[in-house]
């Protein structure tokens, strides 16, 4: 990661339906404008998402992104910022999380993954060194957060592999239901 003021310099965009990925260089004057995480996804909520939208349509986006200070020795520095339009309120939902996936967002070349569209079969999307792939989920349909996690981890073959997932809850669209990642509990969610 080349030093661009704590910024990875790009935004890995990823289209569901499609099942296609693409990276677009980071504006620098949305970096000045908006500090990162939240700020980033807060003004392509506004620019994207019409105040019509069903939030748990496929038009809505899911955002994940970090600030300039993860990656950083900087103390509390690990946290990553989750936004969408709020099936719960219609309005902004916004929240964040700690563990090690803020710091391996950075450290694959990114500020911002935002997620759009929606795969007609269960997949994940799995992210490693530059390379994006689109994989069958289906046979973790049925599995909580811990047997998920522990399931990737072993098909991937890294137990440092860091990574997001839903339960059973998110898969049957309950409006508060959590995005979970890392055995420690870092749930996001309630907006």
């Amino acid at each position: 990661m080349a030093d661009q003021g704590g910024y990875a310099g790009k935004i890995l965009r990823i289209d569901l339906t499609k099942r296609k990925a693409k990276t677009v260089d980071l504006d620098r004057s949305l970096a000045s404008q908006f500090l990162g995480g939240r700020g980033f996804n807060s003004k392509l909520l506004y620019e994207e998402v019409g105040p019509d939208t069903d939030p748990l349509s496929p038009e809505n986006l899911l955002m994940f992104a970090t600030g300039p200070l993860v990656g950083t020795m900087f103390p509390t520095a690990s946290r990553f910022n989750i936004s969408a339009k709020s099936p719960q309120t219609g309005i902004l939902g916004d929240t964040n999380a700690g563990g090690h996936l803020a710091s391996e967002i950075k450290f694959a070349g990114y500020d911002q993954i935002v997620l759009e569209g929606r795969s007609s079969e269960p997949i994940f999307v799995y992210v490693n060194d530059g390379e994006i792939e689109f994989r069958d989920a289906s046979h973790l349909e049925k599995l909580d957060i811990h047997q998920t996690l522990g399931t990737l981890r072993q098909e991937l073959s890294d137990r440092d592999v860091q990574m997001v997932c839903i339960g059973p809850a998110g898969r049957r669209l309950v409006a508060f239901a959590c995005i979970c990642g890392g055995y420690g509990g870092n749930a996001v969610g309630r907006t």
